[in-house]
């Protein structure tokens, strides 16, 4: 038996036989401002401290990143498929592992898996399927985003009609309770929704975002007063602003609610991406809505030059990396730092984990993503 010698020094506690773990790099970005010359001091996968490298203990066990970019890990709130696997069209286990590995190659270290409006077969087998992934201890997935099926046929973009509902309480509560706490996030039109189904899924913890809606500028509003958190692509599926008729657009400018955008340069212009950016600040945050190629009868996706659109042409979805969407965003022309807090910070506030992801501070966990100065994704650090 080892014998340890501990101090007790307030309410920290040393063991002088055990190396302090210490990460450096050439640049830290911390979720607010990038700093140079500090170190990582990590305790039992969090962050303990952060310390100018002068400070690091002579007996350290220290990870040097001397070219790289240590900033939080990124997180993906919609992404449909990936590593050519859909999960609308396979709600299997086998096809969240392959999302987990399309996320973590693109820099993102947690995801909600997405199911585009779709039959309740499919979303049971979803259901299932996010369950016993987590019963499996695999890690990365943060739960199940229902992309539909209460949304408004008059946005349905490359949803399938056939499964749009118009919500009722009682389905609805059949659905949470099917969920048994799987469903994260839902994006529903909330011109559709009575007050009763918006409180309601709010009550069972469920993240409600606005989105392929056909809203009026008022039916938004009081949606988010009743306390619709985000919305779901930014421009996409939704009425546009007019300066008459300023529709949900123009309500999200108006409001304090978040809401994700996709900054492929496809899904809007370049122009239109700035103004979001400065009209919405750090209530903008980016996601893939990443889909793959897939031949069924609901959702046919076809690749057409670095995006998908379906058999009548219609734009389904992304090619995306979080990772590549991050350099996207920097090239139409925001921060470094906007950009790395759209993909990290502002998502992990979005998710409720706003308090041990998203930041290189202490007390939060070892969720990292490893960056040259191009801002290509080098690796993970995670645990």
């Amino acid at each position: 038996m080892k014998l340890y010698l501990y101090i007790r020094k307030g309410l920290k506690e040393f063991n002088l036989f055990m190396p302090t773990k210490v990460y450096t790099a050439g640049q830290i970005f911390t979720g607010e401002k990038f700093i140079e010359k500090f170190a990582i001091e990590v305790d039992s996968g969090k962050v303990r401290q952060l310390i100018s490298r002068a400070e690091i203990p002579n007996n350290s066990d220290v990870v040097s990143y001397p070219d790289l970019i240590i900033a939080p890990a990124f997180k993906d709130l919609q992404i449909n498929g990936g590593d050519g696997r859909m999960f609308s069209v396979e709600p299997t286990v086998e096809s969240l592992i392959a999302i987990n590995n399309y996320c973590r190659s693109g820099g993102a270290s947690a995801f909600l898996a997405t199911v585009a409006t779709s039959s309740p077969e499919i979303i049971s087998r979803a259901i299932n399927s996010v369950l016993s992934y987590w019963e499996s201890g695999a890690e990365g997935l943060i739960g199940l985003h229902l992309e539909g099926p209460y949304i408004n046929i008059k946005k349905k973009g490359a949803h399938a009609e056939k499964f749009i509902k118009v919500p009722d309480i009682d389905n609805v509560k059949r659905l949470v309770k099917e969920g048994a706490g799987a469903i994260k996030m839902m994006t529903l039109a909330p011109e559709l929704c009575s007050d009763e189904v918006i409180k309601y899924l709010i009550k069972s913890g469920i993240i409600l975002s606005a989105g392929h809606t056909n809203a009026t500028y008022e039916q938004a509003m009081h949606g988010f007063e009743l306390g619709i958190k985000t919305c779901t692509h930014l421009y996409n599926a939704m009425t546009p602003f007019n300066h008459r008729n300023p529709g949900i657009v123009g309500a999200i400018f108006d409001s304090n609610v978040f809401s994700s955008i996709i900054p492929d340069g496809i899904h809007l212009s370049e122009v239109a991406f700035r103004i979001a950016n400065r009209l919405l600040g750090d209530r903008l945050f980016f996601i893939t809505d990443a889909v793959t190629e897939s031949e069924t009868e609901y959702y046919h996706y076809i690749f057409k030059d670095h995006y998908y659109v379906n058999e009548k042409g219609v734009l389904s979805g992304s090619a995306l990396k979080i990772g590549t969407a991050v350099r996207k965003a920097v090239a139409m022309g925001i921060t470094r730092e906007e950009a790395l807090k759209k993909a990290s910070t502002i998502p992990s506030l979005v998710i409720g984990k706003g308090k041990i992801w998203g930041r290189i501070a202490p007390g939060y966990l070892v969720d990292w993503v490893l960056l040259d100065k191009e801002l290509n994704v080098k690796g993970l650090v995670t645990g």
